[in-house]
């Protein structure tokens, strides 16, 4: 059953505003990076950043009752430019295939030769760090996220008054 057109905009509402504590997130975890600093070190803050960054572009929990939808409304492509929207789905590549699941075809593995008491394998190690990130783009893209989840606050929040006082 679909939401009344307030509670719909209710939920609108409420997901911009998870969607850019999201992009605060990963830009607060960005602004940690260090080049110079411990691989550890930087591969847990550029997971962290990309998990934070994608969570609104994937379905999410909404709450008892749908209080809040699914996924962030924004078209990419309207706000990015060419080369933004290229790493955008390079992010979520890396999200869903390294970052929050195993996807075989970036990590394989092989069994080699095996008997009872034991066996050897191959594996591929995949190292984040190994990605060409431009981290400075990445930042970028985060505010524009922002300011589109702001942007998009202000105008669901005047439906909202606008719907309150319609006759």
């Amino acid at each position: 059953m679909p939401l009344p057109s307030r509670q719909r905009l209710e939920a609108q509402l409420y997901r911009a505003r998870l969607s850019s504590d999201d992009f605060t997130e990963a830009s607060e975890y960005l602004s940690k990076f260090s080049a110079t600093g411990d691989d550890v070190v930087k591969r847990g803050l550029l997971t962290a950043a990309i998990v934070s960054y994608c969570r609104p572009f994937t379905k999410n929990d909404g709450g008892a009752g749908g209080a809040a939808t699914s996924q962030l409304s924004v078209n990419p492509a309207k706000l990015f430019t060419p080369g933004e929207q290229e790493l955008h789905k390079t992010l979520l590549s890396l999200r869903r295939e390294v970052v929050a699941h195993t996807g075989y075809d970036r990590k394989p593995v092989k069994r080699l030769k095996g008997s009872e008491s034991g066996f050897t394998m191959s594996g591929k190690l995949f190292d984040l760090l190994s990605e060409t990130i431009d981290l400075s783009l990445f930042a970028t893209m985060c505010g524009a996220l922002k300011s589109h989840c702001f942007d998009t606050m202000m105008d669901l929040n005047r439906k909202i008054v606008e719907a309150d006082n319609a006759p």
